[in-house]
């Protein structure tokens, strides 16, 4: 079975894709609501899996 690699999202991309600052993003990280990974550099990243669970859950709730 072949792994398949994760796309990572910086704050400031998942920002522009949900529709949000990368600031708020980096506080929805610091509050658990959005998970994330910090790089050996400690900037965070979030994966593309739960940027599309993030815009999923705006959308169901009319863009919050």
């Amino acid at each position: 079975m072949r792994e398949t690699e994760t796309e990572w999202f910086s704050p400031n991309d998942a920002g522009r894709d949900i529709g949000v600052t990368g600031d708020r993003i980096r506080q929805l990280i610091r509050d658990g609501v959005i998970a994330a990974q910090r790089t050996r550099g400690g900037r965070f990243v979030i994966a593309a899996a739960e940027v599309a669970r993030v815009k999923l859950q705006r959308a169901a709730v009319g863009g919050r």
